[in-house]
């Protein structure tokens, strides 16, 4: 196994990127003009604060369609911000608020009330530090992460893809230095990516996936011992996108399948389990109507009853034995599939396609509606708690990577990057107080490079 270890360059600095739409001066009689689900940057029309008086501060639009709009503003100078105060149109539960570079303010439209209310969220601050590396050698596509103790510390593991290859890199948060673990080659026309990341009983598994999700056989588990790679699961399927350890920790369970495509029959989720890492049994297949595995976790509220969600429906599945299996439906108007849960204060937090964030649970069976993103988010990806907040990254209709911060109240958007990032496809926490967004650039991105956001814990409450 050769290692190529790199420096990282760490910039110790913050990335205001401009927005798809054009910067509003404003003064203090000024109005800000929202675009419907999407985001608008402003900042004073002079190089001072000001603090708008005008009513209404922020300007109403009509509905197009049943869901209510959304509006985020961002500021885009600390020199220049503009303060917005409850009243005159505002609904502000959290008090004045004063937009610099970077700080985001979510609004959301209110039928009954006729005006723009704020969900009653502590504001996080945007203080995300911009890790780069050209480095030629880890993903362009940051799919999952996962920290890990290797006997020299604890690193962060970095899942995804680069030219057509599954790759899988470490990172060390003290150092900066970056290493290329190992990678398995894919199909020259074909292509391969890590989809999945996981540590079990000492060993770091990972599942992988095509390119193109219809291509079949890609679908597999590969463990690392640190030395030699392995694959100990092999099957027939497209994608392996899911891998979680039971609550205890002596179970790994790993789900995939095949993507419907118009040169394949629609494929089947499945569900496969193994107790030592080699010798895999498959615990269901779900059949042709939910054709992938999207997400696998275990409930630390309800005695660690595994959760799967599929694609195709949307549909969420739970089981405490790995025998039978609750069909517990889909969120309202979630049509295509859950990518992603996690658990915070006693509940289940997923998102997924159609855009949206959902809070679920059990006995009754009851979805609760966050937040409706359809008008600005194309695909809301992974998600992890951090602190009292739960976050997720996602995909904006324009193209650009999206952090949600959420609670029981609500959820607002906190970060935006549409100019270095066609989405944010990973978030993960580590023991350090410390949270991570990855980057999906791109397949043609030159210079090939990956980049990592990180910011804190106690820094986004």
């Amino acid at each position: 196994m050769s290692w190529l270890r790199l420096s990282l360059s760490v910039l110790w600095l913050c990335v205001w990127p401009l927005s798809a739409f054009s910067e509003q001066l404003l003064d203090p009689a000024s109005s800000i003009q929202c675009v419907e689900d999407g985001v608008v940057d402003v900042r004073a029309s002079i190089d001072a604060p000001v603090d708008l008086t005008s009513n209404p501060q922020v300007l109403p639009i009509a509905p197009t369609g049943l869901n209510p709009p959304i509006c985020a503003i961002r500021g885009t100078s600390d020199i220049a911000s503009v303060k917005l105060d409850p009243g005159n149109g505002l609904e502000l539960p959290q008090g004045s608020i004063s937009l610099g570079a970077g700080d985001i303010l979510t609004l959301i439209w209110d039928h009954e009330s006729q005006q723009w209310r704020s969900p009653n969220l502590s504001r996080a601050t945007t203080d995300w530090q911009a890790i780069l590396s050209l480095d030629g050698v880890s993903p362009i596509d940051v799919h999952d992460m996962v920290e890990y103790d290797n006997g020299q510390g604890n690193r962060l593991y970095l899942c995804g893809a680069f030219r057509k290859n599954a790759v899988v890199a470490s990172y060390d948060p003290v150092s900066g230095e970056l290493v290329s673990e190992f990678t398995i080659r894919g199909l020259p026309d074909i292509g391969l990516r890590c989809r999945k990341i996981a540590v079990f009983k000492g060993d770091i598994y990972i599942g992988t996936g095509s390119n193109f999700s219809a291509m079949p056989g890609a679908a597999d588990v590969y463990r690392w011992d640190g030395t030699h790679v392995t694959k100990v699961l092999d099957t027939d399927d497209g994608d392996m996108y899911a891998l979680s350890t039971s609550l205890d920790g002596e179970k790994l369970y790993a789900g995939g399948g095949t993507v419907y495509d118009d040169a394949l029959p629609n494929g089947t989720g499945k569900l496969w389990g193994t107790d030592d890492g080699t010798q895999w049994k498959l615990i269901k297949d779900f059949g042709p109507e939910y054709e992938v595995v999207r997400w696998i976790a275990p409930d630390p509220y309800d005695g660690g009853r595994l959760y799967v969600s599929t694609r195709n429906s949307a549909r969420l599945w739970s089981t405490v034995d790995d025998l039978t299996f609750e069909d517990h439906g889909a969120p309202p108007g979630m049509n295509a599939q859950i990518k992603s849960f996690t658990f915070h204060d006693g509940k289940m937090y997923l998102g997924g396609v159609a855009a949206a964030i959902w809070t679920f649970t059990r006995h009754p069976d009851t979805y609760t509606q966050l937040i409706d993103l359809a008008g600005m988010t194309k695909e809301v990806y992974h998600t992890d708690t951090c602190g009292d907040f739960v976050y997720f990254a996602a995909r904006s209709n324009n193209s650009g990577g999206q952090v949600f911060q959420c609670n029981t109240e609500g959820c607002i958007i906190i970060y935006v990057d549409d100019v270095y990032s066609r989405a944010f496809h990973s978030v993960r926490t580590t023991s350090d107080g410390s949270i991570y967004l990855g980057t999906y650039i791109g397949a043609d991105a030159a210079p090939y490079y990956s980049k990592l956001r990180m910011s804190s814990c106690s820094a986004n409450p």
